[in-house]
């Protein structure tokens, strides 16, 4: 890993829960040949009453856009497959 950021765009709290949206960026030096590479997601967060402190964490993003899409022969035929499918 060369370098990862992450963009918070959002924030739902209800209660103890918070979700967070946001957008990673990863540099990898085997990957894309270093160039970025983008991943929407969110973090789901559960908080203790208490202690306000986070007791469950949980994070969700797209996998085949943030790695299976970058990696040569697979990322053409997830990308492929990924058209098809917004076109139905």
């Amino acid at each position: 890993m060369i370098e990862i950021r992450f963009d918070y765009e959002n924030e739902v709290q209800s209660g103890n829960d918070t979700v967070l949206i946001w957008t990673m960026r990863v540099r990898h030096k085997k990957v894309k040949g270093g160039d970025w590479i983008v991943s929407h997601g969110n973090s789901y967060i559960r908080f203790d009453p208490k202690t306000q402190k986070a007791i469950y964490h949980r994070d969700y993003f797209d996998m085949g856009e943030f790695l299976y899409e970058n990696i040569p022969v697979v990322g053409g035929i997830v990308r492929y497959i990924r058209k098809k499918a917004a076109q139905k």
